[in-house]
């Protein structure tokens, strides 16, 4: 998928005014999702992304990390993060993430979502349920 098409179906699903609001909201919550993920998981997600968010999900953490150094926690601090990141209500993180991960889901195969699954805590299946 193309960046512009990517941006584009994160500002339909998300319902908001502009390309500049996707891409604020996409970068958001790409690098924290990031966050909680080990960098295999991330080198896979990030792979079949568009180039123009390939770095985004790495910012957050040094590339040397092992499994037991990601920031793992659940879906509802992911909402809070996106939340206070974005600058958004409770309400609005959520459907902006879901946002983001349904275009997510239609840009990487779904043996990718299941190793992002796999790294994440159950609380995750429902932000991801469609993505499978």
């Amino acid at each position: 998928m193309q960046y512009a098409e990517f941006l584009t179906r994160v500002q339909k699903n998300a319902n908001l005014a502009s390309k500049e609001e996707a891409e604020r909201i996409t970068r958001v919550v790409l690098s924290t999702l990031g966050e909680p993920l080990y960098r295999t998981a991330r080198a896979k997600l990030v792979a079949q992304l568009p180039k123009e968010l390939k770095d985004i999900p790495f910012q957050s953490q040094p590339p040397e990390n092992i499994p037991m150094d990601a920031d793992t926690y659940p879906v509802d601090e992911f909402y809070q993060r996106v939340r206070a990141r974005a600058d958004v209500s409770l309400a609005m993180a959520e459907q902006h993430a879901k946002a983001v991960m349904q275009v997510v889901a239609e840009a990487v195969t779904p043996a990718v979502i299941n190793d992002v699954l796999d790294d994440l805590p159950e609380s995750y299946q429902a932000l991801l349920q469609k993505a499978r």
